[in-house]
């Protein structure tokens, strides 16, 4: 049975039958099956390799096994199936896929094809959510069966035993691959992927309908390219988002260059899986394992060293990417009749310049309107708000962001994260450090007129000096 996962939309059903059913067929029908199924079978005894290009994040590798046919189990299907994808942070694309492919404890080697990162150029501290559209047209399952599958091992090339020998762990990584199959799909897969910054209440079935609503009913846009790249969102044009449109197998020509819009999809979709045939063929919905493990059974001590390597490399590529909150609209508090201390910088004759001029300066903490002075706006560095203005005057602040952070007395973080820059209000240093990849919280220090720094901790040390530390809760 195929294992599919999410939602999903069988299209087309025509047949489903095993090779070896014992359906009566004429001497030739069977040879015929037999010859077209030599390339069939084959796929499962070779490694693959992550391929952050594929659509499917694998990508075949080197042989490694010698294994009859009667070893092998193939069974034949025509089906079209449509899938929706929704991951987040709790729930990463990488971690949901690996655990799809039965290797979860190895979902870092998924974090680069599965990237949940809009780009590099985007704020790396914003979460993010992600949307795969997957449409599969599959044509056989292959498993291994008896002696193969249960003990693999003993199916393996010399030519695997002489590299496992001779080659370095990161060679055998490059060359053959990372992990080996005990079942797959084979047939074509298309998929159009949407990655975006996050706000807290984006869920499974807000994204859904934003997406739909945008690109229709099945995400795809009114083309197969509609939208890839990078844009702005439809629901909050201050969040990023990326499109990528990826296929494999069958002809993926059809899909570019055809419209996608209204009834016509459907056609398109009949024209390329009846362009799916024995030659271009594509591995999907693998059942893996770690190809450490048959490298264990040639040479322990590489077999464990290949692993250590492995592990060492996923954890990187999982941590390289890492974001810690919600992306959080900027919002002024305004305060009639009132005014902050100290200028903090020039003045403005509307209060949006002046916003804009408070948050790229790090003294201030706040804006003052003049009515005395022709209702000029001025940066404050307050930051305590004088509620007792006798001239009128009106003052914004920024108000609390709604990431929470949690409060530790007669503590500190070790390490500036950001040399040099300082803050005399909590509210501006949270905001900076929110922005700040290398900043795991905020200390306050009494014994510098009580400004407040951004650190790169992460842990907490007890402070002596009565200073205050602040990360998110």
């Amino acid at each position: 049975m195929i294992r599919v996962f999410g939602m999903f939309l069988i299209l087309m059903v025509a047949l489903h039958a095993a090779v070896d059913a014992t359906a009566i067929r004429s001497a030739d029908t069977r040879a015929k099956r037999d010859i077209q199924n030599v390339q069939v079978y084959e796929a499962i005894l070779y490694a693959f390799k992550v391929d952050p290009k594929s659509p499917t994040f694998l990508t075949k590798g080197d042989r490694i096994f010698d294994a009859p046919r009667d070893a092998i189990s193939v069974s034949s299907y025509s089906l079209v199936e449509q899938e929706f994808i929704y991951s987040d942070y709790k729930s990463s694309a990488a971690k949901k896929y690996s655990a799809y492919a039965d290797v979860a404890g190895s979902y870092g080697a998924f974090s680069a094809a599965a990237s949940m990162e809009v780009s590099h150029s985007s704020d790396s501290s914003l979460r993010t959510v992600r949307m795969d559209a997957v449409t599969k047209a599959v044509e056989h399952q292959v498993s291994s069966m008896h002696g193969f599958r249960s003990f693999p091992e003993e199916y393996l090339t010399e030519n695997f035993r002489r590299a496992v020998d001779e080659l370095t762990v990161e060679q055998i990584e490059e060359r053959i691959g990372v992990f080996y199959a005990r079942r797959m799909n084979l047939g074509a897969e298309v998929r159009k992927s949407y990655i975006m910054q996050a706000s807290s209440d984006d869920t499974d079935s807000s994204v859904t309908a934003e997406l739909k609503g945008e690109y229709g009913g099945r995400m795809l846009g009114a083309s197969a390219t509609a939208g890839v790249g990078i844009s702005a969102r439809e629901s909050n044009e201050n969040l990023d988002m990326r499109v990528e449109w990826s296929a494999r197998g069958g002809d993926a020509s059809i899909w570019l260059a055809s419209s996608l819009e209204g009834d016509n999809v459907d056609s398109v979709v009949q024209e390329w899986r009846d362009s799916v045939n024995q030659n271009n063929l594509e591995p999907l919905d693998y059942e893996l394992e770690n190809l450490w493990e048959l490298v264990k059974e040639v040479n322990p001590a590489k077999g464990a060293e290949f692993q250590a390597y492995l592990e060492a490399k996923w954890a990187e590529e999982t941590n390289a990417f890492n974001p810690d909150h919600f992306y959080a609209p900027i919002e002024w508090c305004e305060h009639a009749g009132s005014f902050l201390y100290i200028y903090a910088g020039p003045s403005y004759d509307n209060l949006e310049d002046a916003k804009e001029a408070c948050l790229d300066n790090p003294q201030c903490n706040g804006i003052t309107q003049e009515p005395q002075n022709n209702n000029i706006y001025t940066l404050r560095v307050g930051p305590e708000i004088q509620a007792w203005s006798a001239r009128g005057e009106t003052s914004w602040t920024l108000c609390s962001a709604e990431v929470k952070w949690c409060k530790h007395n007669n503590s500190y973080l070790k390490s500036y994260s950001n040399e040099g820059t300082h803050f005399s209000s909590l509210t501006k240093a949270q905001r900076s450090c929110a922005k700040n990849s290398r900043c795991n919280g905020i200390t306050r220090e009494p014994h510098n007129n009580n400004r407040y720094t951004e650190r790169v901790g992460p842990q907490l040390r007890r402070s002596s000096d009565g200073e205050t530390s602040y990360t998110l809760c």
